[in-house]
């Protein structure tokens, strides 16, 4: 019964969707085999590849910072993915991920979003060994994370649950910022506000016009960005921010900030979900294969990547 009605829903968010996201793209072959499931998931971070062996100058000097760490945390934040209707596709997508995350790896060359072990049942987190080119085996944790508690922006604004989970999720966000190593976060810029995961603030809910004035005046996602900077030890390896324009909105801030990571990957663009979640695929076999692109601006969908 709960299959039956996992998959109603699914059709329905599959229907109401109007365009071809990321989830869009998974959802729709999850009623083939797993196995065809995953390989054509994993498709996205094969074409365009051309990666450099790690022994390049450009590769040592992007894996140093974690060369004598044991383990690698990632946290991958999904903000809240309206679409300035009613429709939120972040859950969506985190399910999606997290379904690709536990699926077995089809092609040992690639050793991106699959293999990986969920071992509390009670956390969002993800674990995996990796052989580094060194020999030495290092674990993986990934946290993810996503922002809503459904797919209707109406039912979520009603919601206090959605509330909670709203501050949940931005001082898990902080908290991220002050220990990983790598940072995805997947979402609107919010016109330079910051990494978002709330509803969008309108200034015309009727029309679905968003208060512009309000995230150029209050840049709490910014903020919190540079909060969680502050309360390091030491600096990230990776800051990737998939959002539109997120090097305009937050180069400047990122690279002169307390405890800046070494290397950000930004966008001096309009993006998607779809090119920010193919990017967060191709980052991580860049990772677990420890292979650089020697063209890393048409490999990484358009965003730039800087190394400090």
């Amino acid at each position: 019964m709960q299959s039956l009605i996992f998959t109603v829903v699914l059709l329905a968010v599959q229907n109401f969707a109007q365009s071809r996201t990321f989830t869009d793209v998974i959802y729709t072959r999850f009623t083939e085999s797993q196995e065809e499931n995953v390989k054509s998931a994993q498709t996205f971070s094969l074409y365009g590849a051309d990666l450099n062996t790690p022994t390049t100058q450009s590769c040592t000097k992007f894996f140093a910072p974690l060369s004598d760490k044991q383990k690698i945390r990632i946290d991958y934040f999904i903000g809240y993915a309206d679409d300035y209707k009613d429709m939120v596709r972040d859950r969506s997508e985190f399910m999606a991920l997290r379904a690709l995350l536990l699926s077995p790896c089809f092609d040992p060359k690639h050793n991106q979003l699959c293999g990986f072990q969920k071992p509390l049942a009670t956390e969002d987190l993800y674990t995996k060994d990796v052989r580094w080119y060194d020999g030495k085996i290092k674990k993986i944790e990934l946290y993810l994370k996503n922002a809503s508690i459904s797919e209707s922006d109406r039912f979520n604004r009603s919601s206090p649950e959605q509330t909670a989970k709203s501050t949940l999720v931005r001082n898990q966000f902080i908290q991220a910022m002050s220990q990983t190593d790598l940072l995805i976060y997947s979402g609107h810029s919010r016109f330079g506000g910051g990494p978002d995961f709330s509803p969008v603030v309108y200034k015309d809910h009727a029309n679905y016009k968003e208060d512009v004035d309000y995230y150029v005046k209050n840049k709490r996602g910014l903020s919190d960005m540079l909060q969680g900077l502050g309360a390091r030890s030491t600096k990230p390896w990776l800051i990737f921010l998939g959002s539109c324009d997120s090097k305009k909105h937050f180069s400047k801030s990122l690279s002169t900030a307390k405890n800046a990571p070494h290397a950000t990957l930004l966008s001096a663009d309009i993006t998607s979900e779809l090119q920010s979640h193919i990017t967060t695929i191709r980052i991580l076999d860049t990772l677990t294969n420890q292979r650089c692109p020697t063209d890393p601006k048409a490999h990484y969908q358009g965003y730039e990547l800087v190394i400090n």
